[in-house]
């Protein structure tokens, strides 16, 4: 059965309102933060630094202004010397969201392109410095590999799953491809088409690519096979799931409507009924 739930932003006051993990020795001095990302990685890009983004959400108490006071020990801020240091709210950046519950105070470590290395929660210290230093050394032995075997399923799977995880979608996005590209069993293909769909179009994270998302799930209801089937239905699941996730609300209730009139008795009828009053509340008629 689908682990797709229906979920709301959860503001408490753990999340958002304790500045507790962050405390560290006491310093008054500012840390040198930017708000242009744009020049901030223009200039890591140039200087080959690494980049630390500090996420904030406006009008609360983990705004980045009220840390730097008391925010960091003095190894830790040494360590930052290295880093091109930009601040950044979480509301204006929805390619940086996960899903709709969000967790204060959280920070992105960066490569110099801009690519996501270690997405950090929580007390940033020497741990979340390792934890980077750690993910880097995986990445590169993951790029060394896929390089190596650039046709393998194993090695496409692996980094796609890696840049998925630290919410790099455009570059999971090419390698889950490149995986369900390579891969001819069918079970394995088809599951990891379906992941690739959920990297097209993750939920809440205004990044999307709808076309290579109908690509893969085209391709699992393609095949004609009886092993397809359970696969098939996952498939027109996700469909309706990306309906919804795009606002496309009168799609969704009709594909979602469809489905239970021809298989009332799918296995995954009780998870399309889920999303059919989901996108039934969203427009308050429920006579459908």
């Amino acid at each position: 059965m689908s682990t797709w739930r229906l979920s709301f932003l959860c503001v408490t006051s753990s999340a958002w309102f304790s500045l507790s993990p962050l405390v560290g020795e006491a310093s008054a001095e500012s840390l040198a933060w930017t708000e242009d990302l744009n020049a901030a990685l223009a200039s890591a890009a140039k200087a080959k630094k690494p980049v630390l983004v500090g996420l904030y959400v406006p009008y609360v108490e983990t705004d980045l202004e009220r840390q730097d006071s008391a925010l960091l020990s003095r190894a830790t801020k040494k360590r930052l010397d290295s880093f091109v240091l930009v601040k950044q709210s979480l509301l204006d950046n929805p390619k940086w969201r996960r899903g709709m519950t969000w967790r204060m105070p959280r920070y992105l470590f960066m490569d110099s392109s801009g690519i996501i290395v270690h997405d950090h929660g929580g007390k940033l210290d020497s741990v979340a410095f390792t934890a980077f230093e750690g993910s880097s050394r995986t990445r590169e032995r993951l790029e060394q590999a896929q390089a190596a075997s650039p046709a393998s399923f194993d090695a496409n799977h692996e980094i796609a799953s890696w840049y998925s995880e630290r919410l790099n979608r455009a570059e999971s996005v090419k390698y889950f491809k490149l995986a369900a590209e390579n891969q001819k069993e069918p079970m394995r293909r088809w599951q990891v088409l379906l992941e690739l769909s959920q990297a097209c179009v993750p939920r809440s994270a205004g990044w999307h690519d709808e076309r290579t998302a109908a690509w893969a799930l085209d391709e699992i209801e393609r095949d004609g096979s009886e092993a397809a089937k359970v696969f098939k239905s996952k498939a027109q699941l996700r469909r309706v799931e990306i309906d919804l996730e795009l606002g496309q609300v009168q799609p969704a209730l009709e594909k979602a409507k469809s489905f239970l009139k021809r298989s009332p008795k799918d296995d995954l009828a009780g998870d399309m009924l889920v999303r059919l009053i989901y996108g039934l509340s969203t427009t308050g008629d429920y006579a459908g």
